[in-house]
């Protein structure tokens, strides 16, 4: 046994005696031990593998080189660098190919790769990697890519899933070209638009939209299903001015009732006074002259409002209608 198990290596035989002859038999012994304790050591030049797991006792291996094929260790640095995840020399928009890190031979479930696209794409697109095969690239599971998913310069990361390459965060920068592309027709997030529907919009026109002839008007918020046509005549930068109150109007133009033509009746009765004591008359008094009785007298006033029309003028301080505004676009889908 040329080692205990421990690493530990122990001559089989007692040490040799000075001035002693040297038997054969110990030096055959305890150099066939030496040899197999030799041989199961590892060569400094690679020329004999472990058997067995080699615990590192909490030491790490250093100075090792770049790994240049599968199955040789990954240094810290190609890990954080994304060395086995980039993939180089990609061409094509809708078919992609590209060279794999270490020669990759097969593609395999979890497998991560990102390139940089050399052009957007214009609908479903592939990725050959190394000529292993041709594999869709999907979003959101198995949903075939949509024009400019993909964006020229832009970094994109999928994933083989066992059957194709999945995308992982759309890819590239969210820009308006991907949001006029992807979402204004939005079939893929669950909204539709079709021919005559109508948004508030600012920005560059959508492909498929044309700016509405309405302007210089304002929205009005309705709860009807189905909007009402357009209303009014003024335009809104009209309406919505500094407006002068001075003029003259006249009757019912501003509300104003005239007052009828009335007459106001009065009766009045003079009575004769009564007596005082040396029979004088303590009141006025009217007689008839035959019979002394009273006298009433009737007083008619004339008549009152005629009824005619007439003007007032109005004047005062001007009344600031000139609202502040944020120009936007009713933009229709044709």
């Amino acid at each position: 046994m040329a080692r205990d198990g421990s690493g530990n290596f122990a001559l089989p035989l007692s040490a040799v005696v000075a001035d002693t002859t040297i038997l054969a038999s110990w030096a055959n012994t305890t150099l066939d031990e030496v040899a197999v304790a030799l041989t199961g050591s590892i060569a400094r030049n690679g020329e004999a593998t472990a058997l067995a797991d080699l615990p590192m006792n909490s030491f790490k291996h250093t100075g090792v080189a770049v790994a240049a094929a599968l199955g040789q260790y990954s240094r810290v640095d190609e890990a954080i660098d994304g060395t086995y995840q980039k993939l180089t020399s990609p061409s094509g928009a809708d078919t992609i190919t590209a060279t794999g890190p270490l020669a990759v031979a097969a593609y395999v479930a979890g497998q991560r790769f990102s390139f940089i696209a050399a052009a957007a794409n214009t609908g479903a697109a592939t990725l050959d990697i190394n000529g292993i095969g041709v594999k869709s690239i999907t979003k959101n599971g198995a949903t075939a890519l949509a024009a400019n998913d993909i964006l020229i310069n832009s970094i994109v990361l999928v994933e083989y899933d066992g059957t194709q390459f999945q995308m992982i965060g759309g890819g590239g920068t969210f820009t308006q070209a991907m949001f006029t592309a992807q979402y204004v027709p939005a079939t893929t997030v669950g909204i539709g638009f079709t021919s005559g529907d109508e948004l508030v919009f600012k920005g560059t026109l959508p492909t498929g939209w044309t700016r509405s002839a309405f302007t210089n008007g304002a929205i009005r918020i309705v709860s009807d299903v189905t909007p009402g046509a357009d209303q009014g005549t003024v335009d809104f930068d009209t309406a919505f001015v500094s407006q002068a109150v001075t003029g003259t109007n006249s009757g019912t133009a501003i509300n104003i009732t005239q007052m009828p033509a009335h007459t106001h009746p009065s009766s009045t009765h003079l009575s004769r006074g009564g007596a005082t004591a040396n029979g004088s008359s303590n009141k006025p008094r009217l007689s008839d002259g035959i019979s002394g009785s009273d006298v009433a007298i009737s007083l008619t006033i004339n008549t009152q409002g005629g009824g005619g029309t007439h003007t007032h003028t109005l004047s005062g301080d001007a009344i600031n209608l000139a609202v502040k505004y944020h120009d936007l676009n009713v933009i229709t889908k044709t």
